[in-house]
């Protein structure tokens, strides 16, 4: 019985300080103008690197009916 009282003690703990430091986070945020804002990392920059080389050529060029569709077989 009082392993049980402090698992929940324990767990409960655990669940606030979670709650406690995910809010103190967020207000920590402040709002940044897009101007402002630069993506420089591994993940994001070669999928915005594609779409800037690729997609948005690709998408102008279906909308001046420059467009083939590819036949799969």
């Amino acid at each position: 019985m009082k392993l049980k009282t402090t698992l929940q003690s324990l767990l409960t703990s655990a669940i606030a300080v979670a709650t406690f430091s995910t809010t103190a986070t967020a207000q920590q945020l402040t709002p940044v103008d897009i101007q402002h804002v630069t993506i420089k990392d591994a993940f994001w920059s070669p999928k915005l690197n594609t779409i800037h080389i690729v997609t948005v050529y690709d998408v102008l060029n279906k909308l001046e009916g420059n467009y083939e569709p590819t036949v799969k077989t």
